[in-house]
């Protein structure tokens, strides 16, 4: 409950702060590759759950993510830390 009132808030704030801006519709050209490229990723990932349990796939793709971008998570941490007054990071 308090969570869903604080994302409230968070989204009031944003239609206050973006709700002048009027984007105008994406041509249906656009929506069709878009459509289309959902629809060969879920095949692929058909395929995919043939040789791998879908359940370790749920499991190792964030980790894969998170591997991969580790020197920008790093560094976000970091800079988290920095923003600290009593650690003292430097």
């Amino acid at each position: 409950m308090i969570i869903q009132g604080l994302l409230n808030v968070v989204k009031f704030l944003i239609n206050i702060i973006f709700g002048w801006i009027h984007l105008p519709a994406v041509p249906d050209q656009i929506v069709s590759i878009v459509d289309r490229v959902l629809l060969y990723v879920k095949s692929g990932l058909g395929l995919l759950w043939l040789f791998v349990p879908f359940e370790l796939v749920k499991v190792m793709i964030p980790l894969v993510i998170a591997v991969v971008n580790f020197d920008k998570l790093y560094s976000f941490a970091v800079w988290v830390l920095k923003k600290i007054p009593m650690l003292g990071i430097e």
